[in-house]
């Protein structure tokens, strides 16, 4: 559910939400990396991701990427391609326009992360209630966020490493992920009137996944490693 109509005035609809229009972004990949160290902005040191974008220059395109600790490190990259045409829902180009031109305060101000295990063991589930559950949160409150751009994308890479009791949650859900179904989506939050009723961004549906296995290992030095379309 997201924030509807009237959700930030006073009146009859002050926190009411609603189910999500189609999100405005379509997952194209999602791929998991192994890397020996820790590593930011994928769109320029991947080099088929930053060769695929630049063919790809009338798109536009949304990374979102889990960087996650580890000897080896891994990072989940999501690449979304935008499919919601500019001007058909002016609310959500409000919140996408202000979101793109603010800066990194603002931007981990709105950036928004809603989860739902499907299904998992009962330590999972438990640990996950402790970060706080399947309520949306903003993700900037919680980790570090660095920001890059291009012409024809944003990149928003989240630290796991910068949380304690996140790096924690890591290894507890990386021991069950082959037993775990998994749902989540991203969202602009909609703190302006004119940015109701909110969209999601884009979403992804993991289940028992083997990360180990289906990891590709990245060479840092040729930037080889991603599978895009």
């Amino acid at each position: 559910m997201v924030r509807g109509p009237g959700y930030t005035t006073p009146g009859k609809n002050k926190g009411v939400k609603q189910h999500s229009m189609e999100s405005a972004f379509q997952l194209t990949s999602c791929q998991v990396l192994k890397t020996r160290k820790q590593m930011f902005h994928y769109a320029s040191v991947v080099r088929c991701l930053r060769e695929w974008l630049e063919q790809h220059m009338d798109g536009s395109y949304l990374i979102i990427t889990w960087v996650l600790p580890g000897s080896p490190g891994h990072a989940i990259v999501h690449l979304y391609e935008r499919v919601l045409p500019v001007g058909e829902d002016p609310a959500f180009d409000n919140a996408f326009d202000r979101f793109r031109a603010g800066d990194a305060d603002y931007r981990d101000a709105h950036f928004k992360f809603i989860n739902k295990i499907v299904h998992g063991p009962q330590m999972v589930m438990s640990s996950v209630s402790q970060f706080g559950g399947e309520k949306p949160g903003l993700i900037g409150k919680k980790l570090t966020i660095q920001h890059n751009e291009g012409a024809n994308y944003l990149e928003i890479d989240m630290d796991v490493s910068s949380s304690s009791f996140a790096k924690m949650l890591q290894g507890v859900i990386l021991k069950e992920f082959a037993n775990i179904a998994l749902k989540y989506v991203f969202i602009i939050e909609g703190q302006e009137e004119d940015e109701l009723p909110e969209r999601v961004l884009g979403g992804c549906f993991m289940q028992k996944c083997m990360i180990n296995e289906c990891a590709l290992k990245l060479s840092v030095k040729s930037g080889d490693g991603l599978i895009v379309p």
